[in-house]
């Protein structure tokens, strides 16, 4: 004879592995679009520049060059760092 109880305890633990699971799906969801759109940024300050250097005359004026350079660097710096953090806290 099965035990009601223990059945009704299986299923709340079906139910809490189930919502854990979505939050750690929604989590990683997160990450992935904010790793999406950080590579974005970085991409999109490293464009100026790559049509800067591939004319023989250049493009942008040397601050531009700067400037866009400190974007993608700042950008990648904080991503690194976001991950260094997050995978000591895991």
């Amino acid at each position: 004879m099965k035990n009601p109880s223990r059945d009704t305890d299986g299923a709340e633990m079906d139910r809490r592995d189930r919502a854990a699971t979505k939050q750690q799906q929604q989590q990683q969801q997160q990450e992935e679009t904010e790793s999406w759109w950080r590579d974005l940024k970085i991409n999109l300050a490293y464009a100026p520049m790559t049509l800067h250097y591939s004319l023989a005359n250049g493009l942008l004026n040397d601050s531009t060059v700067a400037l866009c350079g400190v974007l993608a660097s700042y950008w990648g710096l904080k991503g690194a760092w976001q991950r260094t953090a997050t995978a000591s806290v895991e």
